[in-house]
């Protein structure tokens, strides 16, 4: 059964609130969370910088694409 969006944001807050509690290395946590350091680095980032709303998806269609 694939993830819901709210237990993926869950998982992404728990993951955030452990690495930032300096407790834990960030490359043990991203292997426990299923995720590549990259990854990790960068939900650490947009919720320093936007809070709970940088862990929302995002749109992978470039920039600058035009439909139609």
């Amino acid at each position: 059964m694939p993830w819901t969006e709210e237990e993926l944001m869950e998982k992404k807050e728990r993951f955030v609130e452990l690495a930032l509690s300096g407790k834990f290395y960030i490359s043990d946590l991203s292997q426990q969370y299923g995720i590549i350091r990259k990854t990790a680095h960068k939900y650490l980032k947009r919720y320093k910088a936007e809070g709970k709303l940088g862990l929302q998806e995002r749109s992978r269609c470039p920039l600058g694409y035009a439909l139609g």
